[in-house]
């Protein structure tokens, strides 16, 4: 009997642990058709994944999705930030709520390569401006 061995699985770890996060809000991360993982500040989740191509799409109030391969055995760590923009302080003190923002990032030393998903899509296609008519 001859039995074919298995490629090395890879491994994905998410980390919610980036100085630069606001310690608010869950953040809610699609591996391919596994679970939903939510991670919370101060969370990390580690999971083996087959060797391919993988996307992962992450969603608060604004959605960001990161797309990576990943070879056999590899290591692919990702930051999620849930950050502040500029105007945060000033609409804080203003109105009372404050805009936030979705960072996701291959963090620096882990193997694969990651890419942005908004890194590879093609612009949608210009739309040329209409006529206003006046009567």
């Amino acid at each position: 009997m001859i039995t074919e061995a298995l490629p090395a699985p890879a491994r994905l770890t998410i980390y919610r642990t980036h100085n630069d996060d606001v310690r608010q809000r869950q953040v809610i991360g699609y591996l391919d058709d596994q679970p939903k993982v939510t991670p919370v500040f101060g969370d990390s989740f580690t999971r083996e994944i087959v060797p391919g191509r993988h996307s992962v799409p992450f969603n608060t109030l604004v959605r960001e999705t990161l797309e990576f391969d990943a070879g056999p055995g590899e290591q692919v760590e990702i930051d999620v930030v849930n950050h502040p923009g500029r105007m945060t302080l000033g609409l804080l003190s203003q109105m009372g709520v404050a805009s936030l923002f979705l960072r996701v990032e291959r963090r620096h030393g882990s193997t694969g390569s990651c890419r942005r998903a908004a890194e590879i899509r093609e612009p949608p296609p210009r739309r040329r401006a209409s006529r206003i008519l006046t009567l």
